[in-house]
């Protein structure tokens, strides 16, 4: 018993001075299952870090849903569903910064937006997968076709530039690659449209692991040939040129020469850096030059102001300093060009009339802005909305569309020819070809202080023509003209039928109500198709094969400027007889969208019931990133075709009244004119009498027949202003009878 009493008490000694806690909790002991403050337990970091990660995911999700602008613009709103399932679903295992930034990094490609970004970050941002691929790169040619544009490996003997492919592993090479174009869209990626991932899939070809092989079919001298490719090299980088002048002077992200056709030639790399200085120095080099080349196939964006437009400017003319260009340009694009170099292109339409060619730009335009990410991980850069493009579309997804689409042709990259310089000259020298003479003598690069006075007008751009009053007129003897055309057995009764047709043409400008503007446009357009291809059937049957080449030419880009007269009007009569068309189901989307300065320009524009001044009809979004306006609105702009200053503007149509009707039918009458003698240099030239009698027939019948028109019209106005005023009698007598007590 006694050993028993001891044994108790030691139990009870040991008890009460011993560490180990009891499972009461005792004041100034923790339990072990209540831990001291800022201390965890082994498993409770991953939880408290997880529920951190989950709050910042939950956020980003959120602020996506909430504001970003292209799900629907993109289509992909359901692929952006799946994709933030699967991340919150991903994010309850997220043990880490790097897993965390992984999965945004999985977000920012569903969402295939070039210019998302994230900075500021506690970690590092996943790199892309590694992929190789032979160091091989293709381009889209015409007919269907696939060529060669540059071999880095030791097949550059055979796949030199402009060698056709036919066939990739097997397949047709053309498929092949758009295929793999629509499978890398689909997937996402760091692209914002389907071009820009098309043009991946032709500059860096074939990518997947590193000694992965394929075989290409060639043709080289007449027969096929296959190679075997080896994927040895880290798919990274693509080139951007191909063929490129020789003679090629740099300064900066600009190179620039003068080619041997005679255009000045200037790529821009990018739009950075001392972009006036280059260009500056480029038009300082050019010395009687014909024309312009802005090339812009490649350009990987940057930014700029609206000095540089003082060099192209043509509603300002030239400044007191700066070199300034006023001649015909053609700017060529690629998918390659993104974000400023996509609203470059679209300025230099605005402000110098350029003429596009090329194929679609990469969609890839917007403005952005900073949001914190929550607890500090960093910060995620969003777009607020895209730059706007032609004809109020969004530049973002959808690019900069050319008037003219270019694609490579074999046989002249295999020449060492530049296809989009080839197809830019001749668009010039048709241009070239109708001025008239003393056109050509003026410098097409001046200083306001060398030509002063030159270049202030009275009336916009557009509106002065290429006829010289230098060069004889071929009916200021309509008796010698009615000679000629008597000369030819027939040719008289068959221009009596072409005149005739115009009676569809006279109808159309004598409606005196508004809503036939695209209506006299067409009327105007078929009247003198009708008249010039009379005169091609004519120079075919004397065999007048030149006059007949460059009829050919003048009809065709005679088509392409009706399509762009006509689509561009039917836009700028939408805009302003319906400002806020579709404004009701979308306000509150498009108040998220625009900048306080859009939504100055939308009140202004309800205010004023969509009759829009001239300042305010303007293009919104600015310039690359700028915030600045462009130079020159759409609806003010020189549609780009053969006839250059001939053309009449967008804004010269759409006015309103017969007054205007009258002034608008002189002034049309003048390029059609010229258009005409155009043709008769090359009929004289070719000593194709009747065929120059038919044109001195067509531009008598043509000035007569104008004459009676504008008579018409104002025997029109006299009539209506007599009733104006017939009625203003009326009001008032109404007004003194009410007025009596």
């Amino acid at each position: 018993m006694r050993r028993l009493v001891i044994s108790i008490s030691i139990l009870l000694l040991l008890a009460f001075f011993s560490p180990i806690p009891t499972f009461a909790a005792t004041p100034g002991r923790i339990s072990p299952l209540r831990p001291r403050p800022g201390e965890t337990t082994a498993a409770e970091p991953i939880k408290a870090e997880s529920r951190i990660y989950e709050q910042s995911l939950a956020a980003f999700i959120k602020e996506i849903d909430s504001t970003y602008p292209f799900l629907d613009l993109k289509g992909i709103r359901h692929d952006w569903n799946t994709c933030k399932k699967e991340l919150l679903e991903k994010i309850k295992q997220c043990e880490s910064n790097e897993e965390f930034y992984g999965l945004l990094n999985e977000a920012r490609l569903c969402l295939r937006d070039s210019h998302m970004g994230f900075g500021n970050l506690k970690g590092e941002f996943p790199r892309a997968e590694v992929r190789y691929y032979p160091r091989v790169s293709f381009l889209p040619a015409a007919n269907g076709q696939v060529v060669v544009m540059s071999c880095m490996s030791e097949h550059s003997d055979k796949l030199k530039p402009g060698t056709i492919v036919t066939e990739i592993d097997g397949q047709n090479a053309r498929d092949y690659l758009e295929s793999d174009a629509k499978k890398s869209w689909k997937a996402g990626g760091s692209f914002s449209s389907p071009q820009r991932a098309r043009l991946f899939s032709y500059r860096i070809p074939l990518k997947g692991e590193q000694n992965d092989n394929h075989q290409i079919t060639i043709i080289k001298n007449g027969k096929t040939e296959t190679i075997r490719v080896v994927n040895k090299w880290e798919a990274k980088g693509w080139p951007h040129t191909y063929a490129e002048p020789t003679g090629l002077k740099r300064r900066g992200n600009c190179s620039y020469v003068k080619l041997k056709s005679g255009y000045g030639y200037i790529y821009l790399r990018r739009i950075a850096g001392e972009l006036v200085e280059a260009i500056d120095e480029a038009l300082g080099s050019f010395e009687d030059i014909r024309g312009l080349i802005i090339d812009l196939r490649g350009n990987g964006g940057g930014g700029y102001g609206t000095e540089v437009f003082k060099r192209f400017n043509k509603k300002q003319g030239p400044s007191e300093d700066a070199p300034f260009y006023r001649g015909d340009m053609v700017v060529l694009l690629d998918a390659g060009a993104i974000s400023a170099g996509e609203t470059f292109a679209r300025d230099m339409v605005y402000s110098a009339g350029a003429y596009l060619m090329g194929s679609r730009t990469a969609g890839s335009s917007s403005a952005k802005r900073e949001w914190q990410i929550p607890n500090g991980l960093g910060t995620a850069t969003l777009p607020v909305r895209s730059r706007w493009g032609f004809e109020r579309q969004p530049i973002e997804y959808n690019g900069i569309v050319p008037h003219k689409t270019v694609e490579v042709v074999p046989a002249e990259l295999q020449n060492g020819i530049n296809s989009g310089i080839r197809r830019a000259e001749e668009y010039l020298d048709r241009k070239w070809a109708l001025k008239s003479a003393a056109e050509r003598e003026l410098p097409l690069i001046v200083r306001k202080k060398e030509y002063p006075g030159q270049f202030e007008r009275t009336q916009p751009i557009g509106t002065t023509y290429a006829t010289s009053t230098a060069e004889p007129d071929p009916i200021a003897d309509p008796n010698a003209v009615k000679a000629s055309i008597k000369a030819f057995e027939g040719l008289e009764k068959a221009l009596t039928q072409v005149d005739r047709r115009s009676r569809y043409e006279v109808r159309e400008w004598l409606q005196t109500r508004i809503d036939n503007r695209t209506r006299l446009v067409k009327a105007v357009e078929m009247q003198v198709k009708a008249e010039i291809s009379f005169i091609r059937k004519v120079a075919v049957e004397e065999e007048a094969k030149k006059t007949t080449k460059a009829i050919d030419d003048l009809l065709l880009d005679r088509q392409e400027r009706l399509k762009t007269r006509v689509k561009t009007m039917e836009e700028e009569i939408r805009r302003m007889r319906f400002p806020e068309r579709g404004s009701r189901g979308m306000r509150g989307q498009r108040r998220s969208m625009l900048d306080p300065e859009e939504r100055r320009r939308a009140w202004e524009e309800r205010r004023s019931g969509g009759r829009l001044p001239r300042e305010d009809m303007r293009e919104q979004g600015g310039f690359g990133g700028t915030g600045v306006e462009s130079p020159a609105g759409a609806p003010e702009r020189t549609l780009p075709g053969v006839g250059g200053k001939n053309e009449i503007q967008i804004s010269e149509w759409l006015k309103t009244g017969v007054e205007n009707r009258i002034s608008l039918a002189n002034a049309v009458q003048e390029p059609i004119k010229a258009d005409l003698i155009y043709i008769r240099k090359f009929a004289v030239e070719e000593e194709a009498k009747k065929t120059t009698a038919a044109i001195d027939g067509l531009l008598l019948s043509r000035q007569q027949r104008m004459e009676r028109l504008v008579q018409k019209m104002e025997e029109q106005l006299r009539r209506m202003r007599f009733l104006e005023q017939g009625s203003r009698r009326i009001r008032g007598s109404r007004r003194s009878m009410l007025n009596q007590p």
